[in-house]
């Protein structure tokens, strides 16, 4: 048998960019000189159902239950005969899926589709979903899954591919260089909606304990890239693919300021024609030389967890900041005329009526000061995050 793997990324995820992490595996494998192969399902369904769906793809609670798996495979059956026709044709005997909340369900029918269409298929599972249900002791449900990865993919993948050993569950298997990137020479980048663009990392992981985050437990360490290696990516991505707009994934791409400030330097130096946008936190000690090196970088938008206009309930996030330090970050932004937009989170754990008015007043009073507020989300209590909720919580949010 061989041990040829094909990646599956199933509906409904974002679509607008190639999956960072999926690619990551698959240059890592490739620098282990292991063959492997990639469907992006997600991008297939996306541009093939009516356009109605697009608008709602990753938001739309009626399209991650099994009706909607269900009203696919009536009418679109066609487009998962592709991917077993892939498995056929390039002798496929495992099969790996990025399991999110909202493609669990696709997940589960498709890998039980392939399962009865090909009877010694090994099925992978990872991602951010296989990481809730370990935490939860829920893995048992998906007893037609051979090998669940919880953490980080490369090493495990490699192990499962050369047999180096025989678990059925890998647990945060993390590489200590992480100074690689995508050349993304088995994708056509074309297809993707945002043109010229590609997401790309500095760091993994986040040493930040925000009380609501899950990422301290996705992660068990904190790793940044070599500045060089990042622009040696830069440059390739530029050359060889067209590439001048750069998403940064990282959880936080201000932690590891002197590293940023290198990144900042040689993007300037070098003169790089590129655009570029990340999500940063709040901090006291970064200064306004770091900022205005930022905006001569090419960065176009900062995306930033602020959560709340109240100062007791940001101590309650084991956030490092208060509304005074906010304001001053803010205010720094928009003198080197850095573009931003703020998250908030509502109805946290504690957070009484005062606490809500004092976040809608720093709003008001703000207004000319925050460019956008990109969205507020209601606290999602994620798995491992260990907050002990008030009594009637539930309650709470019902009413």
């Amino acid at each position: 048998m061989s041990n040829n793997i094909l990646f599956i990324l199933c509906p409904p995820v974002w679509s607008m960019l190639p999956h960072l992490g999926l690619s990551l595996i698959i240059q890592y494998l490739k620098q282990k000189n292991i063959n492997s192969y990639f469907f992006d399902l997600n991008l297939l369904f996306y541009k093939n159902l009516p356009k109605s769906y697009r608008k709602d793809w990753t938001i739309n609670k009626n399209y991650i239950n099994l009706e909607f798996f269900d009203y696919i495979t009536k009418n679109y059956f066609y487009l998962i005969e592709e991917v077993i026709e892939k498995i056929k044709k390039n002798n496929i005997s495992l099969v790996g899926f990025s399991v999110y909340k909202t493609n669990r369900i696709f997940c589960e029918n498709l890998s039980i589709i392939l399962k009865n269409k090909f009877e010694n298929l090994k099925i992978i599972y990872g991602g951010p979903e296989v990481f809730s249900f370990f935490i939860e002791n829920k893995l048992e449900n998906w007893n037609f899954v051979d090998k669940f990865v919880v953490g980080e993919g490369e090493i495990p993948i490699v192990n499962i591919i050369t047999n180096t050993n025989d678990k059925n569950l890998y647990l945060f298997d993390e590489l200590n260089d992480i100074n690689f990137y995508p050349d993304y020479k088995w994708l056509d980048l074309s297809n993707y909606y945002k043109k010229n663009s590609i997401p790309i990392i500095f760091s993994r992981g986040c040493y930040n304990k925000c009380g609501f985050c899950s990422e301290k437990f996705l992660f068990k360490k904190f790793r940044v890239r070599d500045p060089y290696n990042v622009i040696e990516e830069i440059n390739y991505q530029f050359k060889y693919n067209n590439i001048n707009q750069f998403i940064f994934y990282d959880s936080n791409l201000n932690l590891d300021l002197k590293k940023l400030n290198l990144l900042l330097d040689l993007i300037i130096k070098n003169n790089l024609k590129i655009t570029w946008e990340a999500q940063i936190s709040i901090k006291k000690d970064i200064d306004f030389e770091i900022l205005t090196k930022m905006k001569k970088s090419g960065c176009v938008n900062l995306f930033i967890g602020f959560e709340s206009g109240s100062d007791r309930i940001l101590k309650l996030m084991n956030k490092n900041f208060n509304t005074n330090d906010a304001i001053v970050f803010f205010e720094n932004l928009k003198k080197v005329g850095l573009n931003f937009e703020i998250s908030i989170i509502v109805n946290y754990p504690n957070e009484n009526e005062e606490d809500f008015l004092e976040t809608l007043k720093f709003l008001s009073e703000n207004k000319n000061l925050i460019p956008k507020v990109a969205q507020i989300s209601r606290f999602r209590l994620y798995p491992g995050t260990n907050i002990k909720l008030p009594e009637n919580y539930e309650e709470n949010i019902a009413s």
